[in-house]
């Protein structure tokens, strides 16, 4: 195999473990492998163990990979290591299951589990997020308000009389919770005089009135204005407060109105018009003081809805992403002797895809990288790095999140410090992933491209593989056919005929002459499939969709939506959120009616005409007159619907969901329709998510379907469910943001007509630690220019996920455009070198780099079968209704056996606290999907918490006092310094009494002196909580570990016991367990084990093996 380009900085990378280094890796250079060729020789070469060393990555799937790949190189590098490397090796594979590797959040949350307490978090946090995270910050939101609202708050109160909608003010608070580290800083207080423009008024009327007697027609524009004023400062002068800031935010001024010919002298027309543009000036300045000033004291309130949201995670014990990051960042900077503890304990960090990292990770790796012998810096700038201790992985031409939170000057700026401090900077150019013709023309286009200020440097790519058409050029312009253009130029008309030329160029390349593409599992090429076809778009919009949609089901071409589309907008979610809505408030006729018209019910716009004309009444609580037609339609559904209303009262919204699916069989509808598969999966979700809402914290329907309206309205991005049956066989239609990391063999990138997204109502520099926040139509001071500032920066992201789109492509990258129209888009700069005149397009021919499809001899106008007629009504009596189930039924069928054979254990499970098959302790309870499809159960786990024989609380112990004990063991640091304060907080967690916890406290300290945790103290290694198995009599034991530790090169299995064990037989079942589970690991770790059970309440030790 022939050595790439860059071999040189590989090499270094792999052996230079004493310099810093950031490594700028282009798209497809095989980053992954290089990291794990680094962490590999840093084992083999003894310079570091796997325990010792943090590899960051930015997805949990990325560090799976990531762990996976390096399993197998350790693996594979045994066969040829020496006894001494093979000894590390072996090592570093047993430690790799706890090595840190691991999200940049994983691994925050880990340091603070180690120091909760100067991090000032609950021991026993719990981290929230998605739909828990939103429920947690709802609730908080909700109470505020309420609170404000009751207490008339002026600042409130003045708001919304000049406009603002709560609504915006709610979206407000999420940016501030989002970004609090920037938003949630105090803000500089502003002066502003609500008079100030009235006084402006008044001082400049007087020469005006003057002024106005020069008019010789009082009809003229500059006499109207002036007698406008006039009439306008009057009545401001009764006014006073809210009420006369509301009025003059109203003043329109127009300067530009009147006739000189009115005028004598003529120059008096001049200046009534200059002075007349000095006031609209002076009352726009007004306004904008007014706006920032309305601003600012929002702000400030919603400074206390955070500290409200604050409080409510805290007592909650809770956690969202931003505090893992903020509290551990904030405990390294503020505290030296912790900064200095975990930077003892990691020998070296390494980062991937720093490029579109929070900037808060920055910081905290920067403290973690620094030289404790060095002064400790106040500053993450201004540490001095341990040489050899970072390792950073990024690519700025590939940095795309900036709406969540990326900033490429900080990642600029970590750069120059890892220069400052002695590192280096290498560039990884060899592309192993795309064919040379295609690299050529991103080369080619990007040197052209990335010109602006601030962009990247455009580091050439340098291709290693080979073509799969051996006459190249397989980068493709996708001209529409100018016989195909509409006459119509809205861009609903274009981006139609666009996405048919794009199906029907899908259809050609995988059916009627399918192209070729390299398979590395067959390590040939083969004819390509819809599988192997990825449409990139920067922004999913329904919009944009539909027609592509469309135009595919008409080709019967298999496709799914991966990430991006408004998931919450979707037509059969949009469906049942109008079902809901008619359930819980029977008076919501709209509702209603989208409800009745949906797949649920299937009635027809006749039958509603039917029902209405002959007055029947649109509420299902509503007695119906016997003349009233269609009644036999209509009574079922009111009935259920009805039935439903009141079931909401005593059930949570998941249960009215799957009552509302197993009644009316919607689901067998909705199969039938095209994408019915997508469509019953994203149905499932919804159901999911009521699930997932109900578990943060009691819910009724009302909350679920306002949840449910919050996010339409906000139009988050969330993929549809995916549809497992339909990946590797369907076209991927997904966001360049979803498809980051990823490649396929033929890339369109089809999104011709998006252009930059707005600059938001939230404009965060990191870098800077500034932001400004629009709240409602109150902008902050300095607004327009930070709104331009921004513009330049989406514009600039833009050119970087336009390079990001084309550098997934492996084989083939397909660029569409349109004969003799340019486009203003950022796939602009691409598409329109392709334009070219009607008469002009060289259909079929090769240039330089680049094939001209002939698109022309692609099938248009095929139309897709005929949409079925769905009618599900609540009897469920139509043959199409059987028909579906019957297919549906099939397809349970088939995925109850696939999932039945992936279920099944192999030996019965049993726990060390219950010793019997897991099998005869499961009852069989069924699933929502059992009781309305017949679906069996999914296999599952089921702790079994009943106490060993013999066990027993004492009569003044609450049932969970064992539990709140176990808890303090494994929290505490075991030299028993803050037994304490950590029991103490773990009381008021558990809802226990201070004797309750006194109690606790003696028998941990009683635990503590005892010989045996001598021993734990002066341990080399020591773990705690750690999951176990082994083979017992019954079957497969599994259970953790309450403390493992080595001394001396033995290892000791601790098994804490908080219960009595008065039966004679509980303490020798106990025993035996956990002399199984030290066979086990004995055999794991090739050392002698011992295990000891700990008698918590006696204070005594029980060896065991």
């Amino acid at each position: 195999m022939k050595p790439p380009p860059d071999e040189a900085v590989r090499t270094r990378v792999r052996t230079d473990f004493a310099t810093n280094l950031v490594l700028e890796a282009g798209a497809g250079t095989g980053k992954t492998t290089v990291l794990v060729d680094r962490l590999v020789n840093l084992v083999i070469t003894g310079t570091a163990t796997l325990d010792r060393v943090v590899a960051i990555t930015f997805t949990e799937a990325a560090a799976g990979e990531l762990k996976m790949r390096l399993r197998d190189a350790l693996e594979g590098r045994l066969a040829t290591a020496s006894s001494d490397e093979a000894a590390r090796l072996s090592k570093a594979i047993i430690d790799l299951e706890r090595a840190n590797v691991s999200t940049i959040h994983a691994f925050a949350s880990a340091l603070l589990r180690e120091r909760p307490f100067e991090a000032g978090i609950d021991p026993s946090f719990s981290v929230v997020a998605d739909v828990a995270g939103e429920r947690t910050f709802d609730d908080a939101w909700n109470a505020w308000l309420d609170e404000r609202l009751t207490a008339g708050d002026e600042v409130l109160m003045r708001a919304v009389r000049l406009g603002l909608p709560i609504g915006d003010f709610q979206n407000a608070a999420r940016h501030v919770v989002a970004e609090r580290d920037v938003l949630g800083l105090p803000v500089t207080p502003l002066e502003f005089k609500p008079t100030a423009l009235l006084t402006e008024l008044e001082a400049a009327i007087g020469s005006l009135k003057k002024q106005k007697r020069s008019c010789l027609d009082e009809s003229d524009g500059a006499y109207q204005m002036i007698e406008e004023i006039e009439e306008r400062i009057r009545e401001a002068k009764r006014l006073a407060g809210d009420a006369l800031e509301v009025f003059l935010r109203r003043l329109k001024i127009v300067a530009h109105k009147g006739s000189q010919s009115n005028w004598q002298p003529k120059t008096v027309c001049a200046e009534v018009k200059a002075e007349l543009k000095r006031l609209r000036e002076a009352a726009e300045a007004w306004v904008e003081q007014s706006d920032a000033d309305v601003n600012q004291a929002l702000r400030e309130r919603l400074l206390d809805c955070l500290q409200r949201y604050e409080a409510q995670k805290t007592e909650g014990a809770l956690a969202d992403f931003q505090d893992l990051l903020l509290r551990v960042r904030d405990v390294l900077a503020a505290s030296v002797p912790v900064r200095r503890y975990f930077q003892a304990k990691f020998d070296r960090i390494l980062v991937d895809e720093f490029q579109d990292t929070d900037p808060l990770q920055a910081e905290l790796v920067a403290f973690l990288a620094e030289d404790p012998s060095a002064p400790p810096a106040t500053g993450w700038r201004q540490v001095q790095l341990l040489p050899g201790k970072l390792f950073i992985v990024g690519d700025p031409k590939q940095s795309i999140y900036r709406f969540r939170r990326a900033d490429l000057q900080v990642y600029e700026d970590v750069k120059a410090l890892v220069l400052r401090c002695g590192g280096a900077v290498l560039p990884l150019t060899a592309n192993f992933r795309t064919v040379p013709s295609v690299i050529d023309f991103v080369n080619a286009r990007f040197n052209e491209i990335f010109v602006e200020p601030g962009d990247p440097a455009p580091i050439a790519l340098a291709p290693y593989r080979d073509e799969v058409d051996p006459k190249g050029a397989r980068t493709v312009a996708l001209t529409v056919p100018p016989e195909q253009m509409p006459d119509d130029t809205r861009l609903d008309a274009r981006r139609a005929v666009v996405a048919e030329t794009i199906a029907a160029f899908i259809d050609d390349i995988t059916r009627v002459k399918p192209w070729l593409v390299y398979d590395h599992g067959l390590e040939s090429p083969r004819p390509a499939r819809p599988g192997d076809v990825a449409i990139l778009v920067r922004k999913m919009t329904p919009e944009f969709i539909a027609p592509f949609e469309d135009r595919l089901r008409a080709r019967q071409v298999n496709y799914r939506l991966v990430g991006g589309k408004e998931y919450f907008v979707r037509d059969e979610v949009r469906a049942l959120a109008a079902v809901l809505r008619s359930i819980d408030n029977p008076a919501d006729r709209l509702s209603l009616v989208q409800a009745l018209r949906s797949p649920f019910f299937g009635v027809s716009d006749a039958d509603l005409f039917h029902f209405v004309s002959t007055k029947g009444v649109l509420n299902i609580n509503a007695p119906q007159s016997d003349s009233v037609a269609r009644r036999d339609v209509f009574d079922p559904i009111f009935l259920l619907l009805a039935r439903l209303h009141r079931l909401r009262r005593i059930e949570p919204p998941s249960v009215i969901v799957e009552e509302l699916f197993g009644r009316t069989r919607a689901l067998a509808a909705f199969l039938m329709m095209p994408s019915g598969a997508q469509m019953v999966a994203n149905l499932w979700k919804v159901l999911e998510t009521a699930r997932a809402y109900e578990a943060a914290a009691p819910a009724t329907l009302r909350a679920f379907v306002r949840f449910l309206q919050d996010e339409e309205a906000s139009s988050r991005t969330e993929g549809d469910s995916p549809v497992c049956e339909a990946i590797g066989a369907s076209v991927e239609i997904v966001t360049v943001h979803k498809a980051k990391g990823l490649e396929y063999p033929i890339v369109i990138v089809a999104d011709l007509f998006t252009d930059r997204l707005p600059a938001g109502d939230c404009i965060i520099d990191h870098a800077a630690k500034q932001g400004w926040l629009k709240i409602g139509p109150f902008r902050p001071d300095g607004w327009k220019d930070r709104v331009d500032a921004e513009d330049v920066q989406q514009r600039a992201e833009g050119r970087r996920l336009l390079y990001v789109a084309m550098t997934r492509a492996r084989d083939h990258l397909v660029i569409p455009c349109l004969p003799g129209v340019s486009v203003d888009s950022w796939l602009g700069p691409i598409a329109n070198t392709l334009v070219r005149p009607a008469d002009d397009i060289p259909f079929g021919k090769r240039e330089a780099n680049l094939t001209w499809f002939d698109s022309r001899r692609l099938a248009f106008g095929v139309q897709g079968p005929t949409r079925p007629s769905v009618s599900v009504a609540a009897e469920g009596s139509p043959s199409d209704a059987q028909q579906a189930l019957a297919a549906e039924q099939a397809w349970v069928s088939a995925r109850r056996a696939v999932r039945k054979q992936a279920s099944a254990t192999a030996e019965p499970i049993v726990t060390p606290s219950h010793p019997v098959p897991l099998a005869d302790a499961i009852d069989g309870a069924s699933t929502g999907a059992q009781r309305l499809f017949g679906v069996e159960a999914e296999g599952q786990l089921a702790e079994i918490s009943q106490p060993a024989a013999g066990s027993g609380a004492a009569d003044d112990e609450p049932a969970v006092f064992g539990r709140y004990v176990h808890e303090i063991l494994a929290t505490v640091d075991l030299s028993g310094a803050d037994v304490e304060p950590v029991a103490r907080t773990l009381a008021r967690r558990y809802g226990l009494t201070d004797a309750n916890a006194a109690r606790a406290i003696e028998m941990v300290e009683r635990v503590l002196r005892l010989p045996l945790m001598d021993d734990a103290r002066a341990a080399t290694k020591i773990f705690r909580e750690v999951p176990l198995a082994g083979n017992a009599a019954a079957g497969r034991a599994q259970g953790k570990a309450d403390l493992l530790f080595e001394r001396a090169g033995e290892w000791r299995i601790v098994d804490f016991k908080t219960d009595r064990l008065d039966a004679p037989d509980a303490l020798g079942e106990h025993a035996r367990q956990l002399a199984e589970y030290s066979a086990s690991l004995a055999h794991v770790v090739g050392a002698r084990v011992r295990s000891a059970l700990c008698l918590v309440r006696r204070g005594e030790v029980v060896e065991t093996r």
